[in-house]
């Protein structure tokens, strides 16, 4: 790693009433306490929304995310967002999203969230095919269906991404970097 961009941008992936579980449940309070400590220039939120007759629904017979209830981002991290993005795939590097990364000059995205298996997973490698370096915070993500696969994702992810943009311990990370 040569340079640590002073402006920090968090992309805090699909942490919505919908993907909370027993299993991702301490998500929220540890995206939280990170907003909290660290002073990230863009907080760029995603809101997954399954739509009828979605592929989601047609492949995989998976139905919810439809309705508000599902779809609100959890209480805790509400008013958090510099921008919410909605969007109806697992990616969150949508036209909206690369649009703000560019208009902003943004180089370099931490991202949290759920699920680390699907939707952290796929923005992390789109943002590393688009030139940008995604920084995984992996204990500020998780799969709501189970913890193993969460960790199949970050046995993955080194490949796809590189070693030295998984995180493990971000409160280590931050201090030691941004102190």
């Amino acid at each position: 790693m040569d340079t640590i961009e002073k402006e920090k941008t968090l992309a805090v992936i699909d942490v919505q009433q919908g993907f909370i579980s027993s299993v991702s449940a301490h998500v929220p309070s540890r995206i939280r306490k990170l907003i909290d400590r660290v002073d990230f220039t863009h907080r760029i939120f995603t809101r997954f929304n399954n739509t009828s007759n979605s592929q989601y629904e047609k492949l995989l017979g998976w139905t919810k995310l439809k309705h508000k209830s599902e779809t609100d981002i959890v209480t805790d991290l509400q008013n958090k967002a510099t921008i919410t993005i909605d969007k109806y795939v697992y990616s969150s590097l949508t036209p909206e999203f690369l649009e703000y990364l560019n208009t902003h000059t943004i180089r370099e995205i931490y991202l949290a969230g759920i699920d680390t298996d699907i939707c952290v997973l796929k923005t992390a490698v789109d943002l590393f095919e688009h030139g940008f370096r995604p920084i995984v915070l992996a204990d500020c993500c998780m799969s709501h269906a189970d913890i193993s696969y969460h960790q199949k994702a970050l046995d993955i992810l080194p490949r796809f991404i590189g070693r030295e943009q998984i995180v493990y311990d971000s409160a280590e990370y931050f201090r030691s970097c941004f102190s």
